[in-house]
């Protein structure tokens, strides 16, 4: 009976702990804007910084002032089918592949990264690395607990 409660008590842990732990990594490294832009805005080429000023900011003005959007726009989704099978970690808003790259490190426009914007891989390899840690330290007391028949309801 006790091994019959093994992947309940692992569902409860990844809904109830690892997804959220990997939210607050998400909150804590990513939810934070840099300081003031860093001067002289180092362009990518001479087109992108006539292509900003010609378009007023790309529509948004210039000088842009942050709206605090881009920030928010951090999500955190987990897919428990068949037990926790991902935890994915994406922003949305159609700015953030050239403030934060991709996933591959691509993008990012270096006067954001001058500015102190993170790069996404780096940071995300360094969530993947805490949560790899989180579940090795966790899983064996979740597993010994549902084994013993002591799990959380």
């Amino acid at each position: 009976d006790a091994a019959a409660q093994l992947p309940q008590a692992i569902d409860r842990w990844a809904r109830r702990e690892v997804r959220p732990f990997v939210t607050q990594q998400v909150d804590r490294r990513f939810r934070q804007e840099p300081g003031r832009v860093h001067y002289p805005i180092e362009w990518t080429s001479e087109r992108q910084r006539l292509a900003l000023f010609a378009t007023d900011g790309f529509g948004h003005g210039i000088p842009y002032q942050r709206t605090g959007d881009l920030v928010k726009a951090w999500h955190v989704r987990a897919d428990y089918t068949g037990g926790l099978t991902e935890i994915r970690v994406f922003n949305d808003a159609p700015a953030s592949e050239y403030v934060y790259g991709d996933e591959r490190g691509q993008h990012q426009q270096q006067f954001h990264r001058n500015t102190g914007w993170p790069r996404f891989v780096d940071v995300i390899q360094a969530v993947a690395l805490e949560t790899a840690l989180f579940i090795e330290d966790g899983l064996p007391h979740v597993v010994a607990q549902a084994l013993s028949g002591k799990t959380a309801k």
